[in-house]
């Protein structure tokens, strides 16, 4: 009788590849399990290498961006020759001619009404507060000077006690005697308020002429075209100046948004003595 030969069946848990024959699958779970983790690792590395090579580019496009907000400031003085700011001013022309390659905007945005500064009389008065009612989102600006002759007694008593002021000089430039808008960039409705407000006859006809001559010439002095003396009070309000600016560019990625203002010289206080960053953001 033939003898049955039993064939060995190998477990379960062992198959041949070893040189004696048989590896232990909890090895080559181990070594998957190892190899996973070091390709882990390695991504990991490769995750925060790539991060910090990210930051350091964010922080040198963010400084050069600065560096060239500085370079900015420093060419804002170019307006300060002209007498009037406008459009076609030399100063914004030039201003924007040698820093289009930055996609260079400047606006004014103090012209308008700042009802932080203004009386309650003038808030009140029927023309100027149908203009602010009709249309705020153009006539209210919430940048500007207070004028020393238009800023309410109280108001000013206000600002000495915030800040601890003893006196009207340490108030400069905060209050001033600049030009409170600049003509160039007001709306005809607002310079019709304005004459009005100051009961400058045929407001509405003076108005339409001055916003028409503001279009296509620098105006540079108000008086001669709406017939008024040299001290008339309404050059208290209506200039030919801007107070302060808003300025936006592009560098790489990073969007630039500054504000500066004209800070008025103290002897000559319609002129102004130089430009200050007073705000700024960026977004990269």
């Amino acid at each position: 009788m033939q003898k049955t030969t039993n064939t060995h069946i190998p477990c379960m848990r062992k198959f041949y590849g070893s040189s004696s024959g048989f590896v232990s699958i909890e090895i080559l779970l181990f070594l998957g399990i190892m190899f996973s983790f070091v390709l882990g690792l390695l991504f990991l590395l490769s995750s925060i290498r790539n991060y910090s090579v990210r930051l350091k580019s964010k922080d040198a496009v963010r400084g050069e961006a600065l560096s060239l907000l500085h370079d900015i400031q420093e060419s804002m003085s170019l307006l300060k020759e002209d007498d009037a700011d406008s459009p076609l001013s030399n100063g914004i022309k030039t201003l924007e001619r040698i820093y289009s390659a930055y996609g260079l905007s400047i606006r004014d945005v103090s012209s308008g009404i700042n009802l932080r500064f203004m009386s309650d009389a003038f808030i009140k008065n029927e023309s100027i507060n149908h203009l602010i009612m009709s249309d705020p989102d153009n006539n209210l600006v919430a940048y500007g000077w207070a004028h020393k002759n238009m800023i309410p007694e109280e108001m000013k008593n206000r600002i000495k006690t915030s800040f601890s002021i003893q006196n009207d000089e340490q108030l400069f430039p905060l209050i001033n005697a600049f030009p409170l808008t600049n003509v160039h960039y007001l709306s005809e409705e607002c310079i019709a308020a304005f004459l009005k407000y100051y009961d400058i006859a045929d407001a509405e006809k003076k108005a339409a002429d001055v916003y028409a001559r503001a279009q296509r010439e620098l105006i540079t002095d108000i008086r001669k075209i709406i017939a008024v003396r040299k001290n008339h009070r309404i050059v208290d309000l209506l200039g030919c100046k801007t107070s302060f600016w808003k300025i936006t560019f592009f560098y790489d990625s990073c969007v630039v948004e500054a504000v500066f203002c004209a800070v008025p010289n103290r002897e000559e206080p319609r002129k102004i003595d130089h430009y200050k960053l007073v705000e700024r953001t960026m977004r990269l």
